[in-house]
């Protein structure tokens, strides 16, 4: 794959295996599921469902209250919507 995308590369497999799989386990709460490399091109075709079924899920936000909602509203539970879900934007 690296001579296909970036020939010009100077990095060995090996290193650029070690980098990944340090990254990998350094920051395993930044992935949301990790797409293994296969030598034919079933893996791009994995990739791109494993994006699509990601983009379908629901996402958790945090959601800032206007200072200005509910000043009218006294004696009513104005407890601010902090979270919400929402749906992932298709980029």
């Amino acid at each position: 794959m690296r001579a296909k995308f970036a020939p010009n590369s100077d990095k060995k497999p090996a290193f650029l295996f070690e980098e990944a799989t340090k990254f990998e386990k350094q920051y395993n709460e930044v992935f949301d599921t990790i797409v293994p490399y296969k030598m034919d091109s079933s893996w791009f075709s994995l990739l791109k469902d494993t994006i699509d079924r990601i983009q379908r899920l629901p996402r958790w936000e945090v959601v800032e209250r206007d200072d200005n909602e509910g000043d009218d509203d006294e004696g009513v539970d104005s407890s601010p919507d902090l979270i919400r879900t929402t749906k992932v934007s298709v980029l």
